[in-house]
């Protein structure tokens, strides 16, 4: 087969291919409806405490409880923005660099690497979708971020975000996450603090220094890491 065919070849492949995943794109976008996200985040632990505020127990399907983005310090939103997503105000609901990004890291790890995935995108996957890695599933999840973007605000994606995020030791949310971790409420971190917090999310197993051996040096660089991207 000479050069011409084959290029021509591979020009019609990358085309019906193209046209399959723009379909697919389309039938999904008006066939896959946004849940309310109430639903999801709401649900939370039930806390019983003594007479005096001290804690009983938690009771529920998750240990979780809900805070207002106000309540929230902004270094400790800035310190998961810098570790998931420094552009989340200014970018849209997921980033075609940070999707190219993530392939080429993913071959050059053998599929070990990031997923290129923006806030939304990743509240969109924990809210809504399965972890699992398919083509269908990475769709639904740049359809469900897509309309999030439209019908919410960058703040109430983020409220919902960090009150949805999981941490490692039953934890959901950054409030309990705080707890957990430090024995004190969200709004008690300091920078130092959020920025380990921060660090952890990405993946509890990978970085909660209590989970593993060695965890302590992989949590250590990616701790730097987040301090560099607040510096930026």
């Amino acid at each position: 087969m000479d050069r011409q065919k084959v290029i021509r070849a591979a020009i019609f492949i990358f085309g019906i291919g193209f046209v399959v995943s723009a379909f697919t794109f389309v039938f999904a976008y008006f066939t896959v409806s946004v849940p309310n996200p109430n639903d999801f985040v709401n649900t939370q632990a039930t806390v019983v405490q003594y007479s005096d505020g001290s804690e009983i127990g938690r009771y529920g399907e998750q240990n979780r409880t809900i805070v207002p983005l106000a309540q929230i310090p902004l270094h400790l939103r800035e310190a998961v923005m810098a570790a998931e997503d420094r552009n989340f105000y200014n970018n849209r609901a997921f980033s075609v660099t940070g999707i190219a990004r993530a392939i080429v890291d993913n071959l050059k790890t053998l599929g070990r690497g990031g997923g290129g995935s923006t806030i939304t995108q990743q509240y969109a996957k924990t809210a809504f979708l399965t972890p699992e890695r398919s083509i269908q599933r990475k769709i639904k999840e740049l359809v469900i971020a897509i309309k999030l973007e439209n019908q919410f605000s960058k703040d109430q994606i983020l409220e919902n975000y960090l009150n949805t995020i999981y941490f490692g030791r039953g934890a959901y949310g950054v409030e309990t996450g705080a707890q957990v971790y430090f024995g004190k409420s969200a709004d008690q971190l300091n920078t130092a603090e959020s920025a380990v917090l921060a660090s952890i999310l990405r993946s509890p197993g990978y970085y909660d220094p209590n989970y593993r051996k060695g965890n302590e040096e992989r949590l250590l660089a990616r701790y730097k890491y987040v301090l560099n991207n607040l510096v930026k």
